[in-house]
């Protein structure tokens, strides 16, 4: 069971970009939340700390813009009904384990573009698209996820929807998880990401046009692999690809869609 921390619908803000792929989520944290699940089963464990590292590397989606790619601590508590994992807080109603849940959370740093990076010097005069916080509620059952997330913070005040599976086969030493995800981003957060106001487009004297996005949408797919070190110690390598629809006229989108990799490094205690 992977709710305790997987929230693996790709709607919140990536360690490495905004528009998160699934491959960029706490995927490493989650397999090992599993065995620890297993290890502190009938213990009645109060909670679990989870540190470790993870180098990713993604293409991009914007015009002129180099791929993202770096190192990523990565940092976690999973209580029985509360969890933290990097910017985001949150609470289960049922008990870490369950095989149906729902869990209500609080992220920072959420959809942030910094356009900045691109080597395009009129995207440079483009407003960075800051950080937003999102509220969200998940439910989850099985191996199926549905998450909806809102923006509480004023930045772009967009809703995303996603569903979402995952399925995980045990071979012993090694896990292999399969996923796939469908998002839904609504308009104003879709203007967030991909679209150009009037006084964007005339700061760059015209030769970005302006851009009034509608909704859009996002289809991913991942592949994982973990490799169990020790009963405490994971590591695990994923890839996986995410395709958008309904950005195909932004002038600052580059392509329609992004490729993801990453290794992570994982020890629970």
């Amino acid at each position: 069971m992977k709710f305790v921390c997987t929230l693996v619908l790709g709607l919140c803000a990536s360690s490495l970009m905004a528009e998160e792929p699934v491959i960029l989520n706490d995927d490493a944290i989650t397999l090992a939340s599993d065995t620890v699940i297993q290890e502190e089963a009938g213990r009645g464990a109060g909670g679990i700390w989870l540190l470790g590292a993870q180098f990713g590397r993604q293409s991009s989606l914007y015009n002129n813009t180099d791929d993202e790619q770096g190192p990523t601590p990565m940092l976690a508590y999973l209580g029985q009904h509360f969890f933290w994992k990097g910017y985001e807080l949150g609470y289960q109603l049922n008990p870490m384990g369950s095989p149906s849940n729902m869990a209500f959370s609080i992220e920072a740093m959420a959809y942030e573009v910094d356009l900045g990076d691109s080597d395009d010097e009129n995207m440079r005069l483009l407003d960075d698209r800051d950080a937003s916080v999102m509220a969200s509620l998940v439910y989850q059952t099985g191996p199926f996820e549905m998450k909806f997330s809102q923006d509480v913070s004023n930045q772009h005040k967009g809703f995303s929807l996603g569903l979402g599976v995952k399925n995980t086969y045990d071979l012993a030493p090694f896990e292999v998880e399969l996923g796939a995800g469908f998002a839904y981003q609504d308009k104003k957060l879709s203007q967030h990401l991909y679209g150009v106001s009037q006084s964007e487009s005339g700061s760059t004297s015209g030769d970005i046009a302006a851009y009034d996005a509608g909704s859009s949408q996002i289809l991913q797919m991942s592949v994982a692999v973990n490799y169990a070190i020790t009963q405490k110690a994971k590591l695990g390598v994923e890839i996986g690809r995410n395709d958008y629809f309904g950005i195909d006229d932004s002038p600052i989108v580059d392509t329609h869609h992004t490729i993801g990799s990453k290794v992570s490094f994982i020890y629970m205690f």
